[in-house]
């Protein structure tokens, strides 16, 4: 007679029923939750001009933001980051506030650095350094976007500026 302790659970009626396991006597489990079908990497490179905003990631169905990091020789290229709506439309951006409250700015390493200390809940100020004209803007955390999500960089500046952006978003079915 097999020796151990009868594993038991509950069925969709609410009774007690056997749990079932296979051949070799694993306990058989099915997870359940959203699954990511794929994870895609953005990268950019190079220049961005003066006064310019180039889309880095358009993504129209449920995902996560799991990394992002922009560096530039420039401290004010920011990054927005719009969430979609159930209808398509695009419904706002991540901000940061205002010390007084009195206003929202668009996360860039200067912003962060100045409006936050170098850091809030979700972006963090990597590099800021002004002699060598070397910022570097990362966020903490994951973010999960449940009609998709679309990233633009922006240059603030006259003049063209470098800038580097890395992202992974994490796309769910």
């Amino acid at each position: 007679m097999a020796k151990g302790i009868p594993l038991m659970g509950r069925g969709p009626d609410g009774k007690a029923k056997i749990i079932n396991v296979d051949e070799n006597g694993n306990v058989k489990v099915q997870l359940s939750g959203t699954i990511p079908l794929e994870t895609v990497i953005f990268n950019r490179v190079g220049p961005i001009g003066g006064k310019v905003a180039e889309v880095i990631a358009d993504i129209k169905q449920p995902c996560e933001l799991c990394s992002f990091s922009i560096g530039s020789n420039y401290h004010n290229v920011f990054a927005t980051i719009n969430s979609y709506s159930a209808d398509g439309t695009l419904n706002g951006y991540l901000r940061l506030p205002a010390h007084d409250g009195q206003y929202m700015y668009e996360p860039s390493a200067r912003n962060v650095q100045i409006h936050a200390n170098g850091e809030n809940d979700f972006w963090q100020v990597a590099v800021y350094n002004e002699t060598e004209n070397q910022f570097v803007l990362t966020m903490k955390r994951s973010i999960m976007f449940n009609n998709g999500v679309k990233i633009t960089i922006r240059n603030y500046s006259d003049v063209e500026q470098l800038c580097a952006v890395n992202v992974a978003i994490a796309k769910w079915r």
